[in-house]
């Protein structure tokens, strides 16, 4: 379970909610005097044991939600390791989201680099894919670096919120789902004063895809594609294309090759040069400012 978890919360784009947008206890983003119906124990053995739960989210509802706990014993404590809903087991649907995603990033892959490149631009409205994971780890690292900047408070984020009131189902499952879910959550709940220019910035390093320059419904076309330096693992190529504002882009991606898999290294612009220098730079700016509590 942790596994999943971790990978399915490093495959969410920056900014996204993720797949784990409800609380999975009750199947629901929301409950109001939840009425326990029944609980059914089964014990596998020692450490291993079902418990089916039917309830009522809602008191003043008759709908009823039966699911299934899968429990298993950590020390003198029994805890959660999956869920099984009418919907199937939360394990298996996360780890089938991951093999469609891993998949997809496996298919835009091309011998050459500019094909590689030009297939990213002809698969950008299936959103299959997050453009966090064609970069590499360098660059995904310095994504998830300034994400923790850019928010005051390392709590649970706002959007994120549920009606769990006095106890928090994530201290109810083991802790590898627990540690797991929580491992890659740097989101914050107070955005920083100067909302209007700390929001640019934020969309500047990861809330927009750097490749197009913003969200890919902005794109309208390719212009052209030119490899500008190639040796070995490493080439250098020089896009142009225009956005659905009729304005006119054009930038250079660094790839590198490595297992076999083209990633990007950086995006260099015209204006501001490297973006993983500037995003770099501005992260240790935004440390520099931020007082510990």
């Amino acid at each position: 379970m942790k596994n999943v978890i971790l990978l399915n919360d490093r495959l969410t784009l920056p900014g996204d909610i993720g797949w784990l947008d409800s609380d999975p206890l009750c199947d629901c983003q929301e409950y109001d005097h939840l009425v326990l119906k029944n609980i059914t124990i089964h014990q596998t053995d020692v450490s291993h044991a079902d418990a089916t739960v039917q309830f009522r989210p809602f008191k003043d509802s008759p709908e009823a939600i039966t699911q299934t706990l899968k429990l298993i014993a950590e020390g003198d404590r029994w805890l959660i390791d999956d869920i099984i809903s009418p919907q199937g087991s939360l394990w298996q649907a996360i780890n089938s989201e991951n093999q469609k995603t891993l998949a997809s990033l496996r298919s835009l892959q091309r011998e050459r680099p500019q094909h590689f490149v030009r297939e990213l631009f002809n698969r950008l409205d299936d959103y299959s894919w997050p453009w966090t994971w064609v970069v590499s780890a360098q660059y995904r690292q310095a994504v998830n670096d300034y994400s923790q900047t850019a928010y005051k408070n390392n709590d649970i984020p706002a959007f994120g919120r549920l009606s769990h009131f006095a106890w928090p189902w994530r201290w109810t499952t083991s802790s590898a789902y627990r540690n797991a879910f929580l491992a890659d959550a740097p989101i914050t709940i107070e955005p920083d004063n100067d909302q209007d220019t700390e929001m640019e910035t934020d969309k500047l390093y990861f809330y927009d895809n750097p490749i197009f320059f913003g969200k890919e419904s902005q794109f309208a076309r390719l212009n052209s594609i030119q490899v500008i330096a190639e040796n070995n693992d490493r080439a250098r190529i020089h896009v142009r294309f225009t956005l659905t504002d009729s304005s006119t882009k054009v930038q250079d991606l660094l790839l590198h090759r490595t297992q076999g898999q083209w990633e990007i290294e950086d995006f260099i612009r015209p204006d501001g040069g490297s973006l993983l220098k500037a995003m770099q730079q501005t992260t240790r700016r935004r440390l520099s400012t931020i007082s510990p509590k």
